[in-house]
């Protein structure tokens, strides 16, 4: 893009804030499902370029994911009931500790595993079983 087209763009942009903002409400409230599925996707490329990682976990593995483990709890097996909010895929092995999210480290976690898990290896965490029981599903991925 040349300096000119970046200017002009950059012109149009500031003279219409409002209605851009606009339209993405909209889009946001017409497509709800393709929103949270790029909302993650940044959230998830923002925390590895943090951590200077290439991570290309797409929609498709996340699908994948979910299929896996069949929406439930990889830790302890709960299926998600339609009044909880979406369970959570994340690293088994954690980002923080320079793993990228890929089909072999993604489980699904509901909201409380998650956020106890937080950044901590799996076997200082978790016992020897729920550790084997996981990696070896892993391995299918």
């Amino acid at each position: 893009m040349t300096e000119i087209n970046k200017k002009w763009n950059r012109t149009k942009y500031l003279g219409h804030t409002e209605e851009l903002k606009k339209r993405v409400r909209n889009y946001v409230k017409l497509n709800p499902e393709k929103s949270k599925a790029w909302s993650r996707k940044s959230e998830r490329k923002r925390r590895a370029f943090k951590e200077k990682l290439n991570e290309n976990f797409s929609v498709e593995d996340e699908k994948f994911t979910r299929k896996l483990w069949n929406n439930r709890c990889a830790i302890y097996g709960r299926k998600q009931s339609l009044k909880e909010p979406n369970f959570h895929i994340d690293h088994w092995m954690p980002l923080s500790k320079g793993y990228v999210l890929t089909r072999s480290n993604a489980v699904l976690m509901c909201p409380s595993c998650n956020t106890s898990k937080k950044d901590f290896l799996p076997g200082s965490l978790f016992s020897e079983e729920v550790t084997l029981r996981v990696e070896e599903k892993l391995r299918i991925a």
